[in-house]
């Protein structure tokens, strides 16, 4: 069944600014779904909403606001002021971690006493973080992350009954779902405005998931090669799956299809843009926005 959402605005500004770079509503869905669910993802610099079904699956609103600095408490304060969220009662509510400050540890050496050392040593102890973690059974790993103890605050406030998840757990339990023997070497990569997020399987086993900021299309390209070299992969039959903030007429793109051989657009199926729509932007577009809410 495809779900077909109306687009509403994409709009370019500096990225210094704030800015809402991605809006969906499905006036059908917001008329015949009873209970409904809200997905909050923050990102170093930006911050998502989705107004689904419980399975994530039928979106009736969504948006995307790039702050253009680090998301503050006061930002979701604003969120908590939309019409959609103010005027629903929600049986689920998410809050999801997308920043940088996350570590993968094998189960076979995880010990939940020393997870917040781990965040220090490797993100740094200026914050005084709130260490959470994900248990990511489907690849013998969990995921351990800190939070802003002022953005848990502001949201618990609000919403009580959160629950939490960080993006890579989501992520990973989506690939672990449409894994296929025909991919022995694949790279996942999720675009947002100056940061892509890499997630890399050889041999059907998890090699890294890694974030990393750019500038320019050959910062992309850096460290995509790099990432290749560094973990033997073969760029005539590694498969390059792509989604988020990127043009399939830009720069970026053009680079991407010059050093690899097998570029795809990654897509949910189900998700089914409005062509017509004033200012539409392709399904790729949305698929990182969209994996939280089906995934938690």
């Amino acid at each position: 069944m495809h779900v077909n959402l109306k687009c509403i605005k994409f709009v370019k500004m500096p990225y210094t600014q704030t800015q809402q770079v991605l809006s969906l509503r499905s006036t059908a869905a917001a008329q015949t779904v009873a209970d409904k669910k809200l997905c909050i993802e923050i990102g170093s610099h930006f911050y998502t909403y989705t107004i689904s079904d419980q399975s994530g699956k039928q979106i009736i609103e969504m948006g995307c606001i790039e702050t253009g600095k680090t998301v503050s408490a006061a930002d979701l304060t604003s969120l908590f002021e939309n019409d959609s969220i103010k005027a629903t009662s929600f049986v689920d509510v998410v809050l999801v971690h997308n920043c940088h400050e996350m570590v993968l540890v094998p189960s076979a050496v995880h010990q939940p006493e020393v997870n917040s050392s781990i965040i220090q040593t490797i993100h740094g102890d200026l914050e005084d973080w709130q260490v959470m973690e994900d248990d990511v059974h489907q690849w013998e790993l969990y995921n351990v992350y800190g939070w802003r103890p002022e953005l848990l605050s502001v949201v618990t406030e609000r919403f009580p009954q959160v629950r939490h998840v960080q993006f890579v757990t989501g992520a990973l339990r989506s690939l672990f779902k449409s894994l296929s023997i025909e991919k022995e070497q694949l790279i996942k990569l999720y675009f947002y405005q100056k940061e892509m997020m890499v997630v890399v399987l050889k041999d059907s086993q998890l090699q890294i998931a890694q974030s990393f900021q750019f500038e320019t299309p050959q910062d992309v390209i850096y460290h995509l090669l790099n990432l290749v070299d560094r973990l033997k992969l073969d760029l005539a039959t590694v498969i390059l799956e792509v989604s988020g903030l990127v043009d399939v007429n830009s720069e970026t793109w053009k680079e991407l299809n010059k050093f690899f051989i097998d570029v795809q657009l990654d897509e949910f199926s189900t998700v089914a843009v409005d062509a017509n729509a004033e200012e539409s932007m392709p399904a790729h577009y949305y698929t990182p926005f969209l994996i939280s809410p089906r995934c938690v």
